[in-house]
């Protein structure tokens, strides 16, 4: 029974989560936020962290995320050029991640950068 309450719970508060980044966060952070999100859970079962192969479409994954399929694109180009991400192959569905910390370094910069705009 704890375990099953730990997992609830564990599920309520990713959940949360993902509602408060939905209203905070820029699509670019909403995007990096998604694959360290992606990429933790994978840690979590034992699984690679450094790469991820994305299952969903572009449009699927700003579906998901409340953003429009070209904001998604151009959060993955930038992720690319700055060297947070890079693509494995030409459908640019695999991903490697060779940082998570430079990944949640984003995400940050993005938050407060877009809190000293409000």
């Amino acid at each position: 029974m704890r375990l099953m309450l730990a997992a609830v719970s564990a599920q309520l508060a990713r959940n949360r989560e993902a509602t408060l980044a939905m209203g905070t966060l820029s699509a670019d952070a909403r995007v990096a936020d998604f694959l360290l999100k992606w990429a933790l859970s994978l840690h979590d079962r034992g699984m690679r962290t450094d790469e991820i192969d994305l299952h969903l479409s572009r449009a699927e994954m700003g579906s998901y995320l409340g953003v429009r399929l070209e904001s998604v694109s151009r959060a993955l180009s930038t992720l690319q050029r700055l060297g947070i991400i890079l693509f494995q192959e030409k459908g640019r569905r695999i991903i490697s991640i060779p940082s998570l910390e430079a990944l949640r370094n984003f995400i940050q910069d993005s938050t407060e950068h877009c809190a000293s705009m409000h």
